[in-house]
């Protein structure tokens, strides 16, 4: 077993999966095993659930044991988020090691995917995707890494918390402004350029210098990088629903960013 190291709550290191735009409205049931099932995944259980009901004006928060029996009772039918969470004592803290949700509140569907990013053993983002894709089609997804101080799950609504960084701050607000008033996903825009995204059919037929973006990404490059090295845009993995996974180096997102942002794909400026 590795020796994880110990952090100050607020220091640590949270990874963050969201989906955006789902096609699909997730009756209850679905949901609970939607969650359950990346849960599993991620090897970790949920201790209780957070409920929205009536968009949110109010809450439960069971725990998840006793799901089913309130569940049951109908009383999670029109939920307007619902997440599984796993809590535990650190010291004089309560702490957050896992949150797992699905939301139904404007400006759109989505399934959030929140766990700390130091584990045991690596993730298998396939595997989480090809969960998601059993339920729903989304429009985009993207991972991120935030410390909790920074507010990761504020980032994926472009809000903004006191602990982010100036330019964390920017590019969640300016998200945030073209996402609820401006630009949507599901025309083939793109929040930013991240180490993993999901896209959708409409990201690839999008054009970029007179190309289709899935052209321009797989398209042999002559520039050399550093010693000698073939440049690249990243790796596109198609997927059998139309989609694709579009993995990136550090380098490759810089890279890829100037054009995508000259060519008006972006979301976010700064």
């Amino acid at each position: 077993m590795s020796d994880l190291r110990e952090l100050p709550f607020v220091d640590t290191m949270m990874t963050t999966i969201v989906f955006y735009g789902l096609d699909r409205k997730l009756p209850v049931r679905e949901a609970k095993e939607l969650i359950e099932n990346i849960c599993a995944i991620l090897e970790e259980n949920p201790s209780h659930a957070h409920v929205g009901i009536d968009e949110g004006r109010k809450s439960r928060a069971p725990k998840f044991s006793l799901l089913d029996k309130v569940i049951a009772e109908g009383n999670f039918d029109n939920y307007s988020y619902f997440t599984a969470v796993n809590y535990f004592e650190k010291g004089n803290v309560r702490d957050c090691s896992l949150a797992v949700g699905v939301t139904d509140y404007s400006p759109g569907r989505r399934v959030l995917i929140h766990y700390k990013r130091d584990r045991e053993q690596p993730l298998d983002v396939d595997a989480i995707l090809q969960e998601v894709l059993g339920f729903v089609f989304p429009q985009y997804g993207i991972i991120y890494d935030l410390t909790v101080r920074e507010g990761p799950i504020w980032f994926t609504d472009g809000a903004i918390s006191s602990g982010m960084s100036e330019a964390v701050g920017k590019a969640s607000g300016e998200f945030r402004n073209e996402y609820f008033f401006g630009k949507s996903f599901s025309d083939g825009y793109f929040r930013d350029v991240f180490k993993w995204n999901y896209l959708s059919p409409a990201h690839l037929g999008k054009i970029i210098h007179g190309v289709r973006f899935q052209d321009w990404i797989e398209e042999p490059l002559t520039k050399r990088g550093w010693f000698g090295k073939s440049k690249s845009r990243g790796t596109l993995s198609l997927l059998s629903n139309g989609g694709a996974v579009w993995e990136l180096t550090a380098p490759e997102a810089a890279e890829v960013r100037r054009s995508m942002l000259k060519a008006g794909l972006l979301m976010v400026k700064s």
